[in-house]
């Protein structure tokens, strides 16, 4: 801290203290008559004035450095927001690029939505959408990405829209193998990205790596939209149907733009359906 008070002076009084010594050199210069004499100490004057003003120029400034670092710090903060925000906008422009593809792949219109919320918890999981009724959003409708199936509107309001999840305790999905096409229920398992696909018979040749799809003995889900992928196969001991092990197609924590689908079940299949229901409950 002495040192830091004493260079902060030199600097301060540095201009001063050559003044005095040209002063002292003119003095003495005014004191010689041999001619030999005045040049040896006109030129010893020089070299000290110059090595005194290199050595004094030499000491940093703690308060220019210090300004330079926060100047430098700014900038460098600056410069990594920009960044930041460069790389948000190019995912995000690759979104939207992809979800203007989306018409080509389903013929369902589409209203495009901007995830705007998470409510994540241990047994259920749901979205906050930025598209409500105003916009044309109903509850039932299928919410999707360009890789597949996110979730459904679960409820509404003027200009937002709650979407339950896939990775939710109260979900059934019915789906089908891409390759065998053999049916069954897609439940999530309670872990994050696992779900369980079952009444898959074991007669079926199932693999790693085979998609599943939305199927058409359902019409809460138009049919043939991806769900996950099949990551892993077991037997269950005591019944004639595998344990199949099913990722979804892509986490929900890293997506921001989805599409909401148009498409709302019908409306007397779904009564005819629940009548079966509550009868296979009596």
């Amino acid at each position: 801290m002495l040192l830091q008070r004493v260079v902060v002076f030199v600097q301060r009084v540095r201009a001063y203290l050559i003044l005095l010594a040209l002063l002292l050199a003119s003095v003495a210069l005014m004191q010689l008559d041999n001619e030999r004499q005045l040049r040896g100490l006109t030129a010893l004057t020089l070299v000290g004035v110059g090595a005194m003003h290199s050595l004094f120029g030499g000491f940093p400034n703690p308060i220019a450095l210090r300004q330079e670092n926060e100047l430098l710090h700014r900038l460098n903060t600056e410069l990594m927001l920009e960044v930041i925000q460069l790389r948000r906008a190019r995912a995000e422009n690759e979104q939207l690029r992809q979800l203007s593809n989306l018409r080509a792949l389903v013929p369902y219109g589409f209203i495009p939505a901007e995830i705007v919320g998470l409510t994540v918890g241990q047994l259920r999981n749901y979205a906050v959408l930025d598209k409500g009724s105003a916009d044309g959003v109903q509850v039932g409708m299928p919410v999707v990405t360009t890789a597949g199936l996110l979730g459904r509107v679960f409820d509404v309001s003027a200009h937002y829209a709650i979407v339950e999840l896939l990775e939710n305790r109260d979900v059934r999905i019915a789906v089908r193998l891409e390759k065998s096409g053999a049916e069954g229920i897609l439940a999530w398992e309670g872990t994050v990205g696992r779900f369980l696909l079952h009444y898959i018979p074991t007669s079926v040749p199932v693999q790693a790596g085979e998609r599943v799809l939305t199927a058409s003995s359902s019409d809460r889900f138009p049919p043939d939209i991806p769900v996950g992928t099949v990551y892993a196969v077991e037997r269950e001991p005591a019944s004639g149907f595998y344990r199949i092990h099913v990722v979804p197609v892509i986490p929900y924590q890293v997506l921001r733009h989805v599409a909401v689908l148009q498409h709302v079940p019908h409306p007397e299949r779904r009564l005819l359906e629940q009548r079966l229901r509550k009868l296979g409950r009596e």
